[in-house]
């Protein structure tokens, strides 16, 4: 249930993107792609903002090793479709987000660990 939000984004995109294809209708994939530059864009400034990540920090609970499995494949296959699309400058940004999110958990992760 605390991930219903998540997982709702994901299935739109990918609904979105399934319709599109088969359609041929491009503008279904307008939806990826502003949500691709949205989320990319907020979590790269969030990931870069050092008062964003003391909050981010703050706030943080430990999550389900599945859902951060869940969560790195997911970002994989999205920036792989945004290169296929033609994507370039959208996936490199998308991709850096992803890398610095995951290491933001990985790192949370850790300390968490080392507290328990």
């Amino acid at each position: 249930m605390k991930y219903i939000f998540a997982l709702g984004v994901d299935i739109l995109v990918l609904v979105s993107i399934i319709m599109g294809f088969h359609f041929c209708n491009e503008s279904l994939l307008n939806i990826p792609h502003f949500i691709g530059w949205f989320v990319g864009i907020v979590n790269l400034l969030a990931h870069l903002s050092k008062k964003s990540k003391e909050g981010m920090a703050k706030k943080y609970q430990p999550q389900p090793l599945l859902f951060r499995i869940y969560d790195v494949l997911t970002d994989v296959i999205f920036v792989s479709f945004c290169a296929y699309q033609g994507w370039m400058f959208m996936a490199a940004v998308y991709a850096t987000a992803a890398c610095l999110k995951a290491e933001f958990k990985h790192s949370m992760e850790k300390t968490y660990a080392k507290v328990d």
